[in-house]
Protein backbone atom coordinates (compact mmCIF):
# COMPACT_ATOMS: atom_id res chain seq x y z
CA UNK A 1 0.00 0.00 0.00
CA UNK A 2 1.70 3.25 -0.85
CA UNK A 3 1.55 5.59 2.00
CA UNK A 4 3.40 8.86 3.56
CA UNK A 5 3.67 9.65 7.48
CA UNK A 6 4.42 13.00 8.54
CA UNK A 7 6.30 12.67 11.44
CA UNK A 8 7.26 16.01 12.18
CA UNK A 9 7.97 20.01 11.21
CA UNK A 10 11.06 21.33 11.93
CA UNK A 11 10.70 25.08 12.35
CA UNK A 12 13.91 27.55 12.02
CA UNK A 13 12.62 31.22 12.04
CA UNK A 14 11.81 31.56 8.77
CA UNK A 15 11.99 28.41 7.65
CA UNK A 16 9.92 25.06 7.90
CA UNK A 17 11.56 21.76 6.88
CA UNK A 18 9.58 18.62 7.08
CA UNK A 19 10.28 15.05 8.03
CA UNK A 20 8.31 12.17 6.52
CA UNK A 21 8.25 8.42 5.17
CA UNK A 22 7.02 6.81 2.20
CA UNK A 23 6.59 3.99 1.62
CA UNK A 24 4.97 1.65 -1.41
CA UNK A 25 5.31 1.43 -5.38
CA UNK A 26 5.06 5.53 -5.37
CA UNK A 27 8.19 5.89 -3.22
CA UNK A 28 10.23 5.98 -6.52
CA UNK A 29 8.49 9.37 -7.53
CA UNK A 30 10.18 10.84 -4.40
CA UNK A 31 14.05 12.50 -4.56
CA UNK A 32 16.13 10.35 -1.96
CA UNK A 33 17.53 12.00 0.68
CA UNK A 34 15.92 15.69 -0.36
CA UNK A 35 12.84 16.51 1.94
CA UNK A 36 10.54 19.23 1.25
CA UNK A 37 11.60 22.50 2.82
CA UNK A 38 9.35 26.07 2.36
CA UNK A 39 11.32 29.70 3.03
CA UNK A 40 9.17 32.80 3.97
CA UNK A 41 9.96 36.26 4.47
CA UNK A 42 9.09 36.60 7.49
CA UNK A 43 8.88 34.10 10.36
CA UNK A 44 6.50 31.12 10.84
CA UNK A 45 7.62 29.78 14.33
CA UNK A 46 3.41 30.67 15.65
CA UNK A 47 1.92 28.91 12.47
CA UNK A 48 -0.24 26.49 14.23
CA UNK A 49 1.13 22.55 12.90
CA UNK A 50 -2.67 21.68 11.40
CA UNK A 51 -1.76 24.87 8.35
CA UNK A 52 2.37 24.52 8.39
CA UNK A 53 1.45 21.01 7.97
CA UNK A 54 -0.08 22.15 4.17
CA UNK A 55 2.39 22.79 1.98
CA UNK A 56 3.72 19.04 2.32
CA UNK A 57 0.56 17.48 1.77
CA UNK A 58 -0.46 20.33 -1.06
CA UNK A 59 2.63 19.12 -2.65
CA UNK A 60 1.49 15.56 -3.13
CA UNK A 61 -2.19 15.47 -2.73
CA UNK A 62 -2.57 15.16 -6.53
CA UNK A 63 0.08 12.12 -7.00
CA UNK A 64 -1.64 10.31 -3.73
CA UNK A 65 -4.89 10.53 -5.46
CA UNK A 66 -3.43 9.34 -8.83
CA UNK A 67 -1.82 6.67 -6.76
CA UNK A 68 -4.81 5.56 -4.49
CA UNK A 69 -2.17 6.38 -1.70
CA UNK A 70 -3.06 7.49 2.13
CA UNK A 71 -1.26 10.57 4.23
CA UNK A 72 -1.05 9.70 7.47
CA UNK A 73 -1.21 13.59 9.84
CA UNK A 74 -1.33 14.49 13.63
CA UNK A 75 -3.63 17.42 12.38
CA UNK A 76 -4.61 19.34 9.38
CA UNK A 77 -6.77 22.66 8.90
CA UNK A 78 -10.52 21.47 8.68
CA UNK A 79 -11.21 24.01 5.71
CA UNK A 80 -8.16 22.12 3.60
CA UNK A 81 -9.50 18.67 4.23
CA UNK A 82 -13.07 19.10 3.35
CA UNK A 83 -12.11 20.54 -0.07
CA UNK A 84 -9.82 17.69 -1.06
CA UNK A 85 -12.78 15.44 -2.66
CA UNK A 86 -14.22 18.95 -3.83
CA UNK A 87 -10.82 20.10 -5.96
CA UNK A 88 -10.02 16.26 -7.02
CA UNK A 89 -13.44 16.32 -8.62
CA UNK A 90 -12.10 19.13 -10.72
CA UNK A 91 -9.46 16.43 -12.18
CA UNK A 92 -12.07 13.58 -12.45
CA UNK A 93 -14.15 16.42 -14.83
CA UNK A 94 -10.88 17.48 -16.97
CA UNK A 95 -8.90 14.13 -17.26
CA UNK A 96 -9.57 11.59 -19.43
CA UNK A 97 -11.49 8.65 -18.33
CA UNK A 98 -8.40 6.17 -18.27
CA UNK A 99 -7.00 8.43 -15.82
CA UNK A 100 -7.82 7.44 -12.32
CA UNK A 101 -8.09 9.93 -8.96
CA UNK A 102 -8.96 8.57 -5.75
CA UNK A 103 -11.60 11.05 -4.15
CA UNK A 104 -11.80 10.16 -0.61
CA UNK A 105 -9.50 8.83 2.19
CA UNK A 106 -6.59 10.56 0.44
CA UNK A 107 -5.96 11.67 4.22
CA UNK A 108 -5.61 9.96 7.76
CA UNK A 109 -6.06 12.71 10.12
CA UNK A 110 -6.04 12.48 13.98
CA UNK A 111 -7.30 16.01 14.36
CA UNK A 112 -9.43 18.31 12.20
CA UNK A 113 -8.82 21.58 13.24
CA UNK A 114 -10.86 24.43 12.19
CA UNK A 115 -9.01 27.74 11.66
CA UNK A 116 -11.64 30.32 10.72
CA UNK A 117 -11.13 33.59 9.24
CA UNK A 118 -10.96 35.78 11.85
CA UNK A 119 -13.37 38.72 12.99
CA UNK A 120 -10.85 41.34 13.17
CA UNK A 121 -8.66 40.12 9.94
CA UNK A 122 -7.35 43.27 8.56
CA UNK A 123 -4.82 42.08 6.08
CA UNK A 124 -4.76 42.05 2.59
CA UNK A 125 -6.06 39.58 0.08
CA UNK A 126 -3.40 37.72 -2.24
CA UNK A 127 -2.07 37.35 -5.56
CA UNK A 128 0.33 35.29 -7.20
CA UNK A 129 2.67 37.40 -9.21
CA UNK A 130 5.24 36.28 -11.41
CA UNK A 131 5.15 39.19 -13.61
CA UNK A 132 3.77 37.48 -16.74
CA UNK A 133 0.67 38.39 -18.55
CA UNK A 134 -1.81 36.18 -16.71
CA UNK A 135 -0.93 37.57 -13.41
CA UNK A 136 -0.23 41.57 -14.91
CA UNK A 137 -3.62 41.23 -15.75
CA UNK A 138 -5.14 40.20 -12.87
CA UNK A 139 -2.93 42.77 -10.56
CA UNK A 140 -4.99 45.53 -12.95
CA UNK A 141 -8.33 44.10 -12.05
CA UNK A 142 -7.88 44.21 -7.92
CA UNK A 143 -5.29 46.71 -8.37
CA UNK A 144 -7.95 49.00 -6.04
CA UNK A 145 -8.50 46.45 -3.45
CA UNK A 146 -4.56 46.62 -2.60
CA UNK A 147 -3.82 42.86 -2.99
CA UNK A 148 -0.38 41.49 -1.62
CA UNK A 149 1.90 40.18 -4.57
CA UNK A 150 2.92 36.51 -3.88
CA UNK A 151 6.14 35.51 -6.07
CA UNK A 152 7.16 31.83 -5.27
CA UNK A 153 11.32 31.23 -5.77
CA UNK A 154 11.22 27.21 -7.29
CA UNK A 155 8.00 26.85 -9.28
CA UNK A 156 9.64 28.76 -12.61
CA UNK A 157 12.41 29.66 -11.39
CA UNK A 158 14.41 27.17 -9.45
CA UNK A 159 15.19 27.72 -5.65
CA UNK A 160 19.19 27.88 -6.24
CA UNK A 161 19.31 30.27 -9.56
CA UNK A 162 19.93 33.02 -7.22
CA UNK A 163 20.95 35.35 -10.35
CA UNK A 164 17.78 34.61 -12.58
CA UNK A 165 15.68 35.00 -9.26
CA UNK A 166 17.68 38.78 -8.25
CA UNK A 167 16.86 39.53 -11.42
CA UNK A 168 13.21 38.50 -11.67
CA UNK A 169 12.71 39.63 -7.89
CA UNK A 170 13.69 43.31 -8.48
CA UNK A 171 11.28 43.64 -11.22
CA UNK A 172 8.15 42.68 -9.41
CA UNK A 173 9.72 44.52 -5.97
CA UNK A 174 9.11 47.92 -8.58
CA UNK A 175 6.33 46.90 -9.52
CA UNK A 176 4.67 46.09 -5.99
CA UNK A 177 6.70 49.87 -4.95
CA UNK A 178 4.97 51.89 -8.30
CA UNK A 179 1.49 50.74 -6.90
CA UNK A 180 2.21 50.56 -3.26
CA UNK A 181 1.57 47.04 -2.90
CA UNK A 182 3.54 44.61 -0.37
CA UNK A 183 5.70 41.58 -2.22
CA UNK A 184 5.77 37.99 -0.15
CA UNK A 185 8.53 35.66 -1.40
CA UNK A 186 8.28 32.06 -0.79
CA UNK A 187 11.93 30.17 -1.59
CA UNK A 188 10.66 26.23 -1.47
CA UNK A 189 12.63 22.99 -2.91
CA UNK A 190 9.05 21.42 -3.89
CA UNK A 191 9.24 20.82 -7.12
CA UNK A 192 12.72 19.09 -6.89
CA UNK A 193 11.51 17.07 -3.35
CA UNK A 194 10.00 15.23 -6.33
CA UNK A 195 11.95 12.79 -8.42
CA UNK A 196 11.61 15.03 -11.68
CA UNK A 197 12.41 11.92 -14.51
CA UNK A 198 10.22 9.50 -12.62
CA UNK A 199 6.97 11.78 -12.24
CA UNK A 200 7.81 13.30 -15.79
CA UNK A 201 7.60 9.49 -17.31
CA UNK A 202 4.75 8.88 -15.65
CA UNK A 203 2.75 12.00 -16.60
CA UNK A 204 3.97 10.95 -20.22
CA UNK A 205 2.74 7.26 -19.95
CA UNK A 206 -0.49 8.91 -18.49
CA UNK A 207 -1.30 12.11 -20.77
CA UNK A 208 1.70 12.44 -22.86
CA UNK A 209 2.17 15.61 -20.86
CA UNK A 210 4.97 16.97 -18.20
CA UNK A 211 4.25 16.36 -14.81
CA UNK A 212 4.25 20.31 -13.92
CA UNK A 213 1.68 21.11 -16.37
CA UNK A 214 -0.42 18.61 -16.12
CA UNK A 215 -0.91 17.67 -12.40
CA UNK A 216 1.75 20.23 -10.15
CA UNK A 217 1.80 23.68 -10.65
CA UNK A 218 -1.39 24.13 -9.22
CA UNK A 219 -2.41 23.11 -6.28
CA UNK A 220 1.20 22.66 -4.62
CA UNK A 221 1.69 26.09 -5.12
CA UNK A 222 -1.26 27.52 -3.60
CA UNK A 223 -0.77 25.33 -0.13
CA UNK A 224 2.62 27.20 -0.09
CA UNK A 225 0.56 30.09 0.76
CA UNK A 226 -1.11 28.79 3.89
CA UNK A 227 1.15 29.69 6.23
CA UNK A 228 1.08 33.60 5.20
CA UNK A 229 -2.98 33.17 4.74
CA UNK A 230 -3.42 31.49 8.42
CA UNK A 231 -6.79 32.59 9.28
CA UNK A 232 -5.98 36.45 8.03
CA UNK A 233 -6.61 36.40 4.47
CA UNK A 234 -9.60 35.85 2.79
CA UNK A 235 -8.98 35.56 -0.60
CA UNK A 236 -6.36 34.26 -2.64
CA UNK A 237 -6.28 34.82 -6.56
CA UNK A 238 -4.32 32.55 -9.08
CA UNK A 239 -4.30 33.62 -12.52
CA UNK A 240 -6.30 31.55 -15.23
CA UNK A 241 -4.10 30.51 -18.14
CA UNK A 242 -6.96 29.40 -20.45
CA UNK A 243 -10.19 31.19 -21.59
CA UNK A 244 -13.80 30.85 -21.24
CA UNK A 245 -13.75 31.92 -24.83
CA UNK A 246 -11.37 28.99 -26.04
CA UNK A 247 -13.16 27.13 -28.74
CA UNK A 248 -14.84 23.72 -27.67
CA UNK A 249 -14.18 22.62 -31.41
CA UNK A 250 -9.93 22.40 -30.15
CA UNK A 251 -10.72 19.55 -27.93
CA UNK A 252 -10.39 19.13 -24.26
CA UNK A 253 -6.79 20.47 -22.43
CA UNK A 254 -5.31 18.88 -19.68
CA UNK A 255 -3.86 21.56 -17.35
CA UNK A 256 -3.61 21.49 -13.45
CA UNK A 257 -5.05 24.72 -12.98
CA UNK A 258 -8.29 25.06 -14.20
CA UNK A 259 -12.01 26.78 -11.90
CA UNK A 260 -13.33 23.42 -12.15
CA UNK A 261 -10.25 22.59 -9.32
CA UNK A 262 -8.98 25.84 -8.05
CA UNK A 263 -12.04 27.12 -7.16
CA UNK A 264 -12.82 24.42 -4.54
CA UNK A 265 -9.52 24.85 -2.95
CA UNK A 266 -9.62 26.69 0.66
CA UNK A 267 -7.86 26.30 3.77
CA UNK A 268 -7.82 28.49 7.07
CA UNK A 269 -10.54 30.81 5.76
CA UNK A 270 -9.04 31.73 2.67
CA UNK A 271 -10.93 30.62 -0.49
CA UNK A 272 -8.77 30.30 -3.99
CA UNK A 273 -10.24 32.10 -7.01
CA UNK A 274 -9.26 31.67 -10.34
CA UNK A 275 -9.04 35.02 -11.81
CA UNK A 276 -9.30 36.09 -15.37
CA UNK A 277 -10.96 33.20 -16.61
CA UNK A 278 -13.44 35.47 -18.90
CA UNK A 279 -10.49 36.85 -20.66
CA UNK A 280 -8.60 35.62 -23.56
CA UNK A 281 -4.15 36.15 -23.67
CA UNK A 282 -5.84 38.89 -26.16
CA UNK A 283 -7.84 40.26 -24.07
CA UNK A 284 -4.98 40.23 -20.94
CA UNK A 285 -2.50 42.20 -23.26
CA UNK A 286 -4.86 45.02 -24.38
CA UNK A 287 -5.90 45.30 -20.77
CA UNK A 288 -2.30 46.30 -20.05
CA UNK A 289 -1.56 48.17 -22.97
CA UNK A 290 -4.42 50.21 -22.20
CA UNK A 291 -3.36 50.65 -18.68
CA UNK A 292 0.07 51.28 -19.50
CA UNK A 293 -0.76 54.08 -21.61
CA UNK A 294 -2.19 55.84 -17.97
CA UNK A 295 1.19 54.63 -16.40
CA UNK A 296 4.50 56.82 -16.26
CA UNK A 297 6.37 53.73 -16.65
CA UNK A 298 4.77 50.71 -18.73
CA UNK A 299 4.78 47.13 -16.46
CA UNK A 300 7.60 44.37 -17.46
CA UNK A 301 6.07 41.31 -18.88
CA UNK A 302 8.13 38.46 -17.60
CA UNK A 303 6.46 35.69 -19.96
CA UNK A 304 10.16 33.53 -20.92
CA UNK A 305 10.76 30.26 -19.74
CA UNK A 306 13.86 29.51 -21.94
CA UNK A 307 16.36 32.68 -20.73
CA UNK A 308 18.18 32.09 -16.81
CA UNK A 309 18.78 35.60 -16.77
CA UNK A 310 14.84 36.16 -15.33
CA UNK A 311 14.91 38.38 -18.58
CA UNK A 312 12.63 37.57 -22.12
CA UNK A 313 15.04 35.87 -24.18
CA UNK A 314 13.06 37.72 -27.23
CA UNK A 315 12.96 34.55 -29.58
CA UNK A 316 11.00 31.99 -28.44
CA UNK A 317 7.49 30.85 -28.92
CA UNK A 318 5.86 32.68 -25.84
CA UNK A 319 8.17 35.85 -26.22
CA UNK A 320 7.28 36.06 -30.09
CA UNK A 321 3.29 35.33 -29.37
CA UNK A 322 3.57 38.18 -26.36
CA UNK A 323 5.34 40.08 -29.34
CA UNK A 324 2.75 39.99 -31.40
CA UNK A 325 0.04 40.41 -29.50
CA UNK A 326 1.47 44.01 -27.61
CA UNK A 327 2.20 45.39 -31.38
CA UNK A 328 -1.86 44.27 -32.72
CA UNK A 329 -2.80 46.09 -29.08
CA UNK A 330 -0.60 49.41 -30.31
CA UNK A 331 1.77 48.94 -27.98
CA UNK A 332 6.11 48.92 -28.09
CA UNK A 333 7.03 45.67 -27.55
CA UNK A 334 10.44 47.04 -26.24
CA UNK A 335 8.56 49.18 -23.45
CA UNK A 336 6.64 46.17 -21.69
CA UNK A 337 10.45 44.44 -22.01
CA UNK A 338 11.14 42.56 -25.17
CA UNK A 339 14.52 43.48 -27.38
CA UNK A 340 14.24 42.03 -30.14
CA UNK A 341 14.65 42.73 -34.10
CA UNK A 342 11.18 42.58 -36.35
CA UNK A 343 13.12 40.70 -39.01
CA UNK A 344 13.32 38.36 -37.38
CA UNK A 345 9.99 37.36 -36.32
CA UNK A 346 9.19 35.57 -39.13
CA UNK A 347 12.04 33.24 -38.29
CA UNK A 348 10.96 33.17 -34.54
CA UNK A 349 7.39 32.24 -35.59
CA UNK A 350 8.05 29.05 -37.35
CA UNK A 351 10.66 28.25 -34.75
CA UNK A 352 8.06 28.52 -32.62
CA UNK A 353 5.47 26.12 -34.32
CA UNK A 354 8.60 23.53 -34.06
CA UNK A 355 8.65 23.44 -30.15
CA UNK A 356 4.86 23.30 -30.56
CA UNK A 357 5.26 20.11 -31.52
CA UNK A 358 6.05 18.99 -28.01
CA UNK A 359 3.02 20.45 -27.03
CA UNK A 360 -0.72 19.59 -26.98
CA UNK A 361 -3.30 20.72 -30.18
CA UNK A 362 -5.58 22.68 -27.48
CA UNK A 363 -3.00 24.71 -26.13
CA UNK A 364 -1.36 25.69 -29.68
CA UNK A 365 -4.61 26.74 -30.99
CA UNK A 366 -5.18 28.60 -27.58
CA UNK A 367 -2.06 30.05 -28.02
CA UNK A 368 -2.20 31.48 -31.81
CA UNK A 369 -5.72 31.92 -33.03
CA UNK A 370 -7.15 34.30 -31.53
CA UNK A 371 -4.29 36.57 -32.48
CA UNK A 372 -4.18 35.72 -35.89
CA UNK A 373 -8.23 36.47 -36.15
CA UNK A 374 -7.28 40.09 -34.90
CA UNK A 375 -4.10 40.41 -37.50
CA UNK A 376 -6.73 39.34 -40.08
CA UNK A 377 -9.56 41.78 -38.95
CA UNK A 378 -7.38 44.72 -38.76
CA UNK A 379 -5.29 44.20 -42.16
CA UNK A 380 -6.25 43.15 -45.23
CA UNK A 381 -3.79 40.56 -47.12
CA UNK A 382 -2.32 43.41 -49.11
CA UNK A 383 -1.52 45.59 -45.97
CA UNK A 384 0.31 43.43 -43.78
CA UNK A 385 3.84 44.15 -42.54
CA UNK A 386 5.89 41.99 -43.76
CA UNK A 387 7.33 40.81 -40.41
CA UNK A 388 3.70 39.08 -39.64
CA UNK A 389 3.07 37.81 -43.34
CA UNK A 390 3.88 34.55 -42.50
CA UNK A 391 2.15 34.36 -39.51
CA UNK A 392 -0.92 35.86 -41.24
CA UNK A 393 -1.06 33.37 -44.41
CA UNK A 394 -0.55 30.32 -41.91
CA UNK A 395 -3.02 27.36 -41.73
CA UNK A 396 -3.34 27.47 -37.95
CA UNK A 397 -5.91 24.10 -37.74
CA UNK A 398 -3.80 22.22 -40.48
CA UNK A 399 -0.12 22.86 -38.89
CA UNK A 400 -1.71 21.69 -35.42
CA UNK A 401 -3.35 18.77 -37.13
CA UNK A 402 0.22 18.10 -38.63
CA UNK A 403 2.30 19.10 -35.75
CA UNK A 404 0.75 17.81 -32.55
CA UNK A 405 0.56 14.12 -32.82
CA UNK A 406 2.84 12.01 -30.92
CA UNK A 407 6.44 11.92 -32.55
CA UNK A 408 9.10 9.35 -32.70
CA UNK A 409 10.87 10.40 -29.27
CA UNK A 410 7.64 10.58 -27.55
CA UNK A 411 6.87 6.88 -28.81
CA UNK A 412 10.43 5.33 -28.29
CA UNK A 413 10.37 7.07 -24.68
CA UNK A 414 6.62 5.54 -23.64
CA UNK A 415 7.98 1.82 -25.20
CA UNK A 416 10.94 2.42 -23.23
CA UNK A 417 8.87 3.40 -19.46
CA UNK A 418 6.53 0.25 -20.38
CA UNK A 419 9.64 -1.98 -20.80
CA UNK A 420 11.14 -1.00 -17.96
CA UNK A 421 7.35 -1.42 -16.06
CA UNK A 422 7.67 -4.79 -17.44
CA UNK A 423 11.57 -5.39 -15.94
CA UNK A 424 10.08 -4.19 -12.68
CA UNK A 425 6.97 -6.05 -12.33
CA UNK A 426 9.17 -9.41 -12.96
CA UNK A 427 11.88 -8.79 -10.70
CA UNK A 428 9.43 -7.95 -7.68
CA UNK A 429 7.60 -11.41 -8.78
CA UNK A 430 11.08 -13.28 -8.64
CA UNK A 431 11.94 -11.30 -5.30
CA UNK A 432 8.60 -12.81 -3.82
CA UNK A 433 9.03 -16.28 -5.18
CA UNK A 434 12.56 -16.25 -3.05
CA UNK A 435 11.35 -15.15 -0.52
CA UNK A 436 8.36 -17.81 -0.42
CA UNK A 437 11.27 -20.77 -0.61
CA UNK A 438 13.58 -18.98 1.53
CA UNK A 439 11.08 -19.21 4.30
CA UNK A 440 9.83 -22.76 3.63
CA UNK A 441 13.36 -23.95 3.60
CA UNK A 442 14.03 -22.17 7.06
CA UNK A 443 10.91 -23.51 8.62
Amino acid sequence: MNTMTVQGIKREGKRLTYSYTVSGEWKRYFQPGEPMWVEYDRPVDDVPESIAVLPLIGNVIVLASLMDAVIHVDEIDQDFYHSVPEFINGFITLFPDHVHFKRDGLISAKKLVPNPLQPDAQEENLLFFSGGVDATSSLITHLEEKPALVTIWGADIPWNQESAWKQAIRWNQEAADRYGLKLITIRSNFRRSLHDDNVNAYAMELVQQWWWLAFHHGVPMMCLAAPIARGRRQKLYLSGTYSSKDSKDWGSYILASDPLIDNHVRFCGCQVVHDGYEYSRLDKVERICRFGETQQVKPFLRVCYHSDTGRNCGHCTKCTHAILLITLAGGKPEEYGFDYDPEELPRNFAAGLQEMARDERYAFLSLYTYTQQAYRQKYKPEEVPPAMRVFYETDLEKIADFLCVPNNELIALQESIRAKQQNVSLLRKAARAAKRRLKALLH
